[in-house]
């Protein structure tokens, strides 16, 4: 009998134009390149207390207080996507918000793929709409999360240790 992996999605992070996301000041973190011109910060231990309450967005779980004013505060200079999946065998959940102006632009969205949930197309996912949003083009891709190169690495672990 073959051995059968189940394979799950969890990151976390933000998303900008290359040319504009930087890591967090005093804070070790990877800026990892996407395609077309994007870059994904994942969220690391460093960026978060432990005993920091959690943002008031109930589709968010990493997500805290302080990332979210770093966040709205960034996108005075540059449109900004913060995006969580959490996903196992196929079934899970993904959420994404962009800030633009200082202010929520779109979202926050949730899209979950379980036995209670109504079905969502790829292309109106939470974290495709957020991209588009930002510019994302998924010619010749399944959807903007594969054009953009998301699904490269399943792990924030994993894309901090590959850098890319």
């Amino acid at each position: 009998m073959p051995i059968i992996f189940a394979v799950g999605h969890h990151i976390s992070g933000f998303i900008a134009r290359s040319d504009s996301l930087k890591a967090m000041d005093g804070v070790r973190a990877a800026v990892c390149q996407l395609e077309q011109r994007f870059a994904f910060l994942p969220i690391s231990d460093d960026m978060v207390d432990p005993d920091e309450p959690s943002s008031h967005f109930q589709c968010f779980s990493v997500l805290t207080q302080s990332l979210t004013e770093w966040a709205i505060a960034r996108s005075s200079e540059y449109p900004i996507v913060y995006i969580e999946t959490d996903y196992f065998g196929g079934t899970g959940a993904q959420a994404a918000v962009v800030w633009k102006d200082g202010r929520i632009s779109v979202g926050p969205l949730e899209t979950r793929n379980d036995d209670n949930s109504p079905r969502t197309s790829l292309r109106d996912s939470a974290i495709n709409q957020c991209l588009r949003f930002l510019g994302a083009d998924c010619v010749g891709h399944i959807d903007e999360f594969a054009a953009v190169g998301l699904a490269r690495h399943r792990s924030n672990e994993g894309w901090v240790t590959s850098g890319k």
